[in-house]
């Protein structure tokens, strides 16, 4: 029996199921069951139930996750105590696009672990989009919340926490007033307005679906380097656009949303970054309740 193997059982017990498990711990669902039956072998005891629904702890396996779940704990603070003596700080320094400022239920899970882990220096702050990247490409944030996930590089992790649909982005003066007019209108007269700040930002896959819902080619898209620069093409009646519904566009006046039910595509609203090799404790232990509470 390892320290692995008892971080895989209690996964799988909080998870109840083995591709939650596999995805929480990082490692691929055949290495997680391959474990969890080594496991079992070991001590002799049958620890789960396999059902087609769910899987379950049997009796004994529950006695088993309780012992390891205190094992577990004394081996946090043992860490915890152990840095402690050697000067260094507990941190964990997250960003959150400001859009995402007032999340309940973010906000309780850095209560929780800032209770567990009193002594931690843990800060959350806000941001802009550019901000944002550029604090966590110079290694001043640990992690952070965006709806931009895919302008971060292969050695970034991330999890989509929820999606939500995309919406046209209109001047509040223009002639549509809701979706069924989207056919009956000719947009290959207008501009569509990309919001793109690295080369992979935009997909082919993005774009094609913008062509094919409004009917444009590649003579009709302009590019805009930050989110401001694209709603201020929008206000002016420059070209339309296709967003995710932050609440930057709810509440500006000028502009208008127009949600798109038949689009091709659906948006990642939110996702939390982190780089790969980061080993920092209470960035592990935060993702880690994000997984476990299926976010």
């Amino acid at each position: 029996m390892n320290i692995k193997q008892i971080e895989f059982a209690i996964a799988l017990a909080d998870n109840k199921s083995f591709t939650k498990a596999a995805k929480s711990v990082y490692v691929a669902q055949s290495a997680l069951s391959r474990q969890i039956a080594k496991l079992e072998s070991e001590v002799g005891i049958q620890l789960f139930v396999r059902g087609t629904a769910e899987v379950k702890l049997t009796k004994e396996g529950q006695v088993m996750i309780d012992a390891f779940k205190r094992i577990n704990k004394i081996l946090n603070q043992s860490i915890i105590s152990v840095r402690k003596s050697s000067d260094k700080t507990m941190q964990l320094r997250v960003g959150i696009l400001g859009e995402f400022e007032s999340i309940p239920e973010l906000n309780k899970d850095f209560i929780r672990i800032k209770e567990k882990y009193p002594d931690a220096d843990i800060t959350v702050s806000s941001y802009s989009e550019d901000e944002l990247y550029e604090n966590y490409e110079n290694k001043k944030l640990d992690l952070i919340f965006t709806d931009y996930n895919e302008v971060y590089g292969e050695d970034n992790r991330s999890i989509e926490l929820w999606r939500e649909g995309y919406y046209l982005l209109l001047p509040r003066e223009h002639a549509i007033e809701k979706e069924e007019d989207i056919g009956k209108y000719d947009f290959t007269k207008e501009k569509c307005v990309l919001y793109k700040r690295k080369e992979n930002a935009l997909t082919s896959e993005f774009k094609d679906a913008v062509k094919k819902r409004f009917k444009i080619t590649d003579e009709n898209f302009i590019y805009a380097r930050s989110m401001d620069s694209m709603i201020a093409c929008n206000e002016m009646g420059i070209g339309f656009a296709v967003v995710p519904p932050l609440i930057r566009f709810k509440k500006n006046k000028k502009v208008k949303l127009i949600p798109l039910k038949d689009f091709p595509l659906r948006q990642m609203t939110m996702s939390a970054v982190w780089k790969k090799k980061d080993k920092n404790l209470l960035l592990a232990e935060f993702i880690t309740n994000l997984f476990r509470q299926g976010f």
